[in-house]
């Protein structure tokens, strides 16, 4: 399915579910997925976590427009 990893400053057990919103562009709708924590870890000197989030029933279109997304960013 797919994945991110993020920050937090909350801590999330492994296997709760989040929805996380992501902004691609400015004037475009945000993409709101569901997921489901896969792993978190204390970033050192830090009061934040690390979050590995699983995303859940990722729409093919939406896997699509991540994909277009992560490909230009990386060029």
């Amino acid at each position: 399915q797919g994945g991110t990893r993020c920050v937090s400053s909350a801590v999330f057990p492994v296997s709760a579910e989040v929805t996380v919103e992501f902004s691609l562009s400015p004037g475009q709708e945000p993409i709101v997925l569901r997921g489901r924590t896969a792993w978190f870890r204390l970033i050192p000197e830090s009061e934040q976590y690390d979050l590995g989030i699983e995303f859940v029933d990722l729409p093919q279109k939406t896997k699509a427009r991540l994909s277009t997304y992560i490909d230009r960013v990386k060029s």
